[in-house]
């Protein structure tokens, strides 16, 4: 009989009410202040992983852009003394007498552009495609054409002392008084 009324007297766990989850003020302030600062930080992180990506962007897009400007001052004026227009497209472009000294042109495409008269002194314009490139009375002094394609290029008096003439491409040229030579031997006539 005691065994049945230790039983009665405690009611079973599940029945015991729970208390209910009592957040102080403070706690509740704190919880909330957090959540807040987690979201303004989350966005900020968001702003600016933004700004990196556009910035990257940008960053990669303007050479192209100055290489734009350049060519198109190229163009306008003539004139492009040192600037870096390696790689440009400036096929078929008609840059008579134009100052080029000392401008990058370095795997640039020149095919069929008319260079006659210009000053290329000092240029570099390693592995640049020249192909039917008309070079007559171009200053050539001490620029560097190694590997440059010169395939049916036409350059009559042009002055090359001083140049870097290595593994030109001179197929069907026409090359005359201009110190190109075929293998070391005498130029080109």
């Amino acid at each position: 009989m005691i065994l049945n009324t230790v039983t009665h007297v405690m009611p079973s766990i599940a029945t015991i009410p729970r208390p209910p989850i009592v957040r102080s003020a403070h706690f509740n302030s704190l919880w909330s202040s957090s959540l807040w600062f987690v979201g303004i930080t989350a966005t900020s992180l968001i702003l600016q992983i933004g700004d990196i990506q556009r910035s990257t962007a940008e960053a990669a897009n303007r050479p192209v852009v100055e290489q734009v400007e350049l060519v198109r001052q190229l163009l306008e004026s003539g004139k492009c003394p040192t600037c870096n227009l390696g790689g440009a497209d400036l096929r078929n472009a008609h840059l008579i007498g134009a100052d080029l000294r000392n401008a990058n042109l370095e795997g640039a495409n020149l095919t069929g552009a008319n260079l006659e008269g210009a000053d290329l002194t000092g240029a570099t314009l390693k592995n640049a495609n020249l192909t039917e490139v008309r070079l007559s009375n171009a200053d050539l002094r001490y620029s560097d054409l190694t590997n440059a394609n010169l395939q049916r290029s036409i350059a009559y008096n042009t002055d090359t002392r001083g140049a870097t003439l290595v593994n030109l491409n001179l197929a069907d040229a026409k090359i005359w008084n201009s110190g190109i030579s075929v293998g070391g031997d005498e130029p080109i006539k």
